[in-house]
């Protein structure tokens, strides 16, 4: 919270001693990843982003693969340090959430008739 989306790698980086190739390998867990959903309309302010919009798009980037710039130090990213250069291609990113109404969404998009669809609390419904 308040910290650039980078610094989630720079905890990746820790745990691979500092080795940059060992951590393009890695895993991170996301939780709690339904709670940058955008509602539309929820951002009243011109100057600040309270949508989070910012955040979900620097999390794109770097879940999709990108090379991303680390501060070794965590924290703001200032522009007089130096940045470790990461590329995230390779990184699994595991994200967890609620999702509530996933199965609904997934079931449309499949446009299965009579299909099952679990979501996570492993309730079933039935498309038509």
């Amino acid at each position: 919270m308040g910290e650039d989306v980078e610094n989630i790698l720079l905890g990746l980086l820790r745990a691979a001693d500092g080795d940059v190739s060992r951590a393009e390998k890695g895993i991170i867990y996301l939780d709690e990843i339904d709670k940058c959903a955008r509602k539309s309309g929820d951002n009243p302010s011109i100057t600040r982003d309270v949508s989070g919009e910012g955040v979900q798009q620097a999390l794109l980037k770097i879940i999709e693969g990108s090379i991303a710039h680390v501060p070794p130090q965590g924290g703001r990213k200032h522009p007089n340090q130096d940045f470790i250069p990461m590329n995230t291609r390779d990184v699994l990113f595991i994200c967890g959430g609620t999702f509530q109404g996933l199965a609904d969404i997934v079931a449309e998009r499949l446009g299965a008739k009579g299909a099952w669809v679990r979501d996570g609390a492993q309730h079933k419904t039935r498309v038509e």
